[in-house]
């Protein structure tokens, strides 16, 4: 896709009051004019057009002209025309921005309250959003700026940079880089996947946790070697010291020969105290299995006790409720019979209102309604019999009806009155009831339980006279068995015994020194090995490292390679160092001839932005005009196969366009 720009017309955008028509050379337009005389309003005024935003990507900036005072100037439409050719295709872009007006209630005036934008496309009109694909489909506006604006592409985050760029120039894959380097296949081989800067930090870790252990192990071998010698200056006849202890292990097995023998005899006498004091406790559980009989016998006593009176308690209040309820019934009854005697009342006014009822004849019946003649006499009579008997046939069925309510307003007061009789009959039995029972509970309450007791029982008694008895001779034999000689006898065996054995235990601590010695001479040969080892797996950490690292630079080698083989002049330096760790961390600075981008001149910032142009021109291809602002600056600007479009400060008051 090849874009140039063929005309521009303004007309009442930001400082251009009224038309201005640009036309652009095909290949190079130089617009010359001093400071404010409206350079930066044509890379607007493009911008605008296509992108709605100005040359920074402001969507809100100052569009509409302003008076000598800074006063926006109303009721102009803002007006941008882009001609254009796309691969010798013409279009015309227009874009018009309208102030509205509305006039509030009660105003006189109308005011602004916002804007309209209209878009065409070869004078066709377009939505926004079909003009804003449309633009898309020429040239997305990310790409736009990255190829017409040289110092865009530096300004961006490094990140941003280095992710385009990468993506120029492909991705090589590890494999490819490893070619023929018999360390690098190892080296991919142990990655599996793993990312190569994770694994160099790994094995930096376990470097240096390795190298801190070596750094460890001479001062413990030292501090083992110290232990020792102190071990074998005041180790003792190690031959000697065991056979001293096997002699006190023979005594002490004499001494236990005759603990056993005393123990035997002592034995013999604790079984039978012990067999006594069982029989004893025989003799007690029998008197505890009495007691508990005849707890429980008391027991069963006082609950028949309660349980009289509970009942008789439960029975009274059973036979008040039946009281309660009987009383209910009497006043439902009587209030029943009120009622019945109201109904009666209504009844007997209604009867007679009804005997009373005679019937009577309007004359007015007897005009026609249609010719308000008088009728035939005739029909006058037909009419007054036929309505006669109708009123009498209508009052006899109301008086059967009356029949048949006196008939049920009897029935219902003969049941109220049936009611109340039986609930007043059943009233006056159940307080004749509720009497007994209050008597039978006062009977239940003043009775007494039956009870017995165990310390009145013969057998309880004779019981408690053998256990004491039976007791106090167990006591009094059992004191006088562990008084005799034979306790001393067995205390001073077991003292001779405790003296033999700190005898043995200190022989034995002595030659334990002989099994702390060989402990440490192994503890010694452990460290040594232990550290022959660590310096092997250092070895062969540090040989990793050195291989993750190399292909680390050829990575970093690779890449910056193909990245500066797209650009002429400039080069990018696509990783830096880390000062701390050793490492390396990626990044994208631009240089040229060694100087890194921000260090350059503003000619040279201008031909660094031009070769990046290029190059992505290239890998796009799509080309587009480059608009290079302050280009007064340069005097030799790097050939393009764009349509340069160059705005330059100069001394003319009014722009001055030089194709």
């Amino acid at each position: 896709m090849r874009i140039e720009f063929k005309t521009i017309t303004i007309k009442n955008f930001k400082g251009v009051l009224g038309e201005r028509k640009i036309s652009f050379n095909p290949t190079l337009t130089k617009i010359m004019g001093a400071n404010h005389a409206g350079k930066t309003t044509i890379v607007d005024a493009v911008q605008w057009v296509l992108f709605d935003k100005n040359s920074i990507g402001q969507t809100v900036f100052g569009i509409d002209p302003k008076d000598e005072n800074g006063e926006i100037i109303h009721h102009l439409d803002n007006i941008v025309v882009l001609e254009l050719t796309a691969d010798g295709t013409d279009y015309k872009l227009e874009k018009v921005r309208s102030e509205t007006w509305t006039k509030p209630r009660k105003k006189s005036e109308a005011e602004m309250t916002g804007h309209t934008t209209k878009y065409f496309v070869n004078e066709n009109k377009y939505t926004q959003k079909d003009f804003k694909t449309f633009v898309d489909d020429l040239c997305k506006e990310s790409l736009f700026k990255a190829i017409t604006t040289p110092s865009y592409f530096p300004s961006l985050p490094a990140e941003d940079q280095r992710n385009l760029l990468t993506k120029m120039v492909g991705k090589t894959t590890d494999e490819e880089l490893a070619g023929d380097n018999e360390d690098f296949k190892g080296l991919l081989q142990e990655l599996s996947g793993t990312d190569l800067q994770k694994f160099r930090e790994q094995l930096r870790y376990r470097i240096g946790e390795l190298k801190k252990e070596i750094e460890q192990i001479p001062s413990r071998i030292n501090e083992n070697t110290e232990e020792l010698k102190a071990l074998e200056a005041s180790k003792p006849d190690f031959d000697f010291t065991r056979r001293r202890i096997k002699e006190i292990e023979k005594a002490i097995e004499n001494i236990d020969n005759e603990l056993a023998d005393l123990s035997r005899t002592v034995d013999t006498e604790f079984n039978e105290r012990t067999k006594e004091r069982t029989e004893i406790n025989k003799l007690k559980n029998r008197m505890q299995a009495i007691v508990q009989s005849y707890q429980d016998k008391n027991t069963t006593e006082e609950r028949k006790h309660k349980k009289a009176i509970d009942d008789a308690k439960y029975e009274i209040e059973v036979t008040e409720r039946a009281i309660r309820n009987a009383k209910a019934a009497v006043e439902d009854g009587q209030t029943q019979l009120n009622k019945i005697a109201i109904a009666s009342e209504d009844f007997k006014k209604r009867w007679v209102i009804l005997d009373q009822t005679a019937f009577s004849w309007d004359n007015n019946q007897e005009i026609c309604p249609t010719c308000h003649q008088r009728l035939p006499q005739d029909d006058i009579d037909r009419m007054k019999e036929e309505m006669e008997g109708n009123f009498n046939d209508n009052k006899s069925k109301q008086f059967d009806a009356l029949e048949q309510e006196a008939a049920r307003i009897k029935k219902r007061k003969s049941d109220a009155e049936a009611t109340i009789k039986n609930a007043q009959d059943k009233l006056e039995k159940l307080e004749q009831q509720r009497k007994e029972q209050e008597e039978a509970l006062q009977k239940a309450q003043e009775s007494k339980p039956t009870l017995t007791y165990h310390t009145d029982d013969e057998e309880y008694q004779q019981l408690q006279m053998d256990v004491n008895a039976r007791t106090a001779a167990l006591e009094a034999r059992t004191e006088e068995e562990t008084s005799d000689t034979k306790v001393k006898q067995e205390a001073t065996l077991k003292q001779r015994k405790a003296e033999q054995n700190r005898l043995r235990d200190e022989l034995r601590d002595e030659l334990a020194k002989e099994q702390r010695i060989t402990d440490k001479q192994n503890r010694i040969k452990e460290l040594e090995n232990r550290q022959q080892t660590l310096n092997q797996q250092l070895t062969e950490l540090e040989k990793k490292d050195y291989t993750a690292e190399q292909f680390t630079i050829a990575k970093i080698e690779n890449l910056e390679k193909k990245v500066n083989e797209l650009f002429t002049n400039v080069k990018f330096q696509m990783f830096e160092p880390f000062i701390t760790t050793g490492g390396i961390k990626p990044t994208c600075e631009c240089t040229m001839h060694g100087t890194p981008y921000r260090d350059l001149s503003t000619s040279e910032k201008i031909n660094a932005g031009i070769d990046i142009i290029n190059a992505m021109c290239a890998f796009n291809d799509t080309y587009a005009p480059l608009l290079i602002d302050n280009a007064e600056s340069i005097t030799d600007i790097l050939p393009t196969r764009s349509q340069q479009i160059l705005l330059i400060v100069s001394r003319d008051k009014e722009l001055t366009i030089i194709q």
